[in-house]
């Protein structure tokens, strides 16, 4: 399925390890077409053995889903004029280590267009808490084949 990943650097990182892992098992043993963008170049964590974009280029990915692994991220899939899916692998809860505005952050959790994935089900009990929105699936170890088959 046509993806990209939407993270916030590739520098070191237990979630960017994770995640470009499965990228790279993807880009080696499909034809999948995969993509990662990112808001800072920066050094990255491991090698990338697939297309890395600016951040500028979420809006002419067409057709496809587009994945973002924080709140901020998620904010920025949702003004993306584009007709991929857009998905929220919410690897963290970023509210319970930086301030948001509450409102903010509510409004994008519970955008009729974002799709919510957690880590855990205590992770889904936090999103649940705060927004009243239940998310389609629990998956503890970031997969993009597990994603795929959620939606």
């Amino acid at each position: 399925m046509k993806t990209m990943i939407l993270l916030n650097h590739l520098g070191f990182g237990e979630e960017n390890y994770e995640i470009l892992s499965d990228v790279n098992k993807i880009a080696s043993d499909t034809i999948e077409e995969v993509s990662v963008a990112v808001n800072d170049v920066s050094t990255k964590v491991i090698e990338v053995n697939t297309a890395v974009t600016n951040i500028a280029e979420i809006s002419c990915f067409q057709n496809g889903v587009l994945i973002a692994t924080n709140l901020v991220n998620a904010a920025q899939i949702l003004t993306a004029h584009t007709s991929s899916a857009k998905l929220l692998y919410l690897w963290d809860l970023d509210w319970m280590h930086a301030l948001f505005d509450y409102e903010w952050m509510y409004n994008v959790l519970t955008n009729d267009k974002l799709k919510i994935i957690v880590r855990s089900e205590s992770h889904r009990d936090a999103v649940l808490n705060l927004c009243n929105k239940e998310p389609i699936g629990v998956i503890q170890d970031f997969s993009l084949e597990k994603i795929w088959n959620l939606l």
